[in-house]
């Protein structure tokens, strides 16, 4: 048999209790560290959540300020195109009454020459629909620009932007 001293014995229990005591502190401490990440890890989600909500808010917003500046844009737009549509549609009465007199002045002068007689007209009309034309381009340019000014606003507000290709 074996003889084993006492000192052996205590020293054996005391590093046995010494290992237990640790292994319990290190299971202690690993629950306190669960414990704490759970803690963040909720702390953390709170507050993405109020950023989202932040977010959701900040970008609401900014779309009302969009949609309202566009409005404008629209309304002011829609009013030029209006006013042009009443200038157009007098040029056309006025260059109506023009071809009615011509037609009468035909009609009574039988020395003029019915080939130069439509010519005439159709030159006036190509003039007349030049004229048109050009006011069109430059509402067109005007609308052009309205749109790079909300696509310049819509990329200061961090929107997606749309360049409309002129």
């Amino acid at each position: 048999m074996v003889e084993v001293s006492i000192d052996a014995i205590v020293t054996a229990a005391t590093f046995l209790v010494a290992v237990v005591a640790m292994v319990t502190f290190m299971r202690s401490e690993q629950k306190r560290t669960a414990e704490r990440h759970d803690q963040l890890r909720k702390d953390l989600t709170d507050e993405i959540r109020g950023l989202r909500q932040e977010l959701v808010a900040q970008f609401a917003e900014h779309k009302r300020e969009v949609r309202a500046l566009l409005s404008e844009h629209r309304q002011e737009i829609q009013t030029q195109f209006a006013e042009h549509k009443q200038q157009v549609h007098a040029m056309f009465t006025e260059h109506r009454e023009e071809v009615r007199v011509l037609l009468a002045d035909h009609k009574t002068d039988t020395k003029v020459d019915s080939q130069s007689f439509k010519d005439q007209i159709l030159a006036e009309f190509r003039e007349l629909k030049n004229e048109t034309a050009t006011r069109f381009d430059s509402i067109d340019e005007r609308l052009h620009i309205i749109e790079n000014d909300v696509a310049h606003i819509k990329g200061s507000l961090g929107l997606p932007l749309l360049v409309v290709p002129k």
